[in-house]
């Protein structure tokens, strides 16, 4: 279910600022997969972007949200090794 926002998840990954105006930033550094894609999601369930993460790279990263309208969106991220669901985790964009 791509809007059930997983409360552990919330603390094993951050995303901040939240609300976030032009971009917003996963620490991702506690999570043990290896290889994470990170599908973001808008209210009305229509996915605005994909990202492939990967641990080795670096724990954290950067989404730019300028082209994005405001509102609440949804991170969902899997676990590319077995395409299993990690969770979902929400934030909302305002300027």
């Amino acid at each position: 279910d791509p809007v059930s926002v997983n409360e552990e998840l919330s603390k094993l990954i951050k995303v901040y600022p939240n609300p976030a105006n032009e971009f917003v930033t996963v620490d991702f550094s506690q999570l043990s997969e290896n290889e994470i894609v990170l599908k973001l999601i808008d209210s009305s369930g229509k996915m605005v972007l994909s990202r492939e993460l990967l641990q080795s790279e670096n724990a954290e990263i950067t989404i730019d949200l300028s082209k994005v309208d405001n509102g609440i969106y949804f991170m969902r991220l899997i676990d590319t090794s077995n395409g299993s669901g990690i969770g979902t985790l929400r934030f909302i964009k305002m300027e």
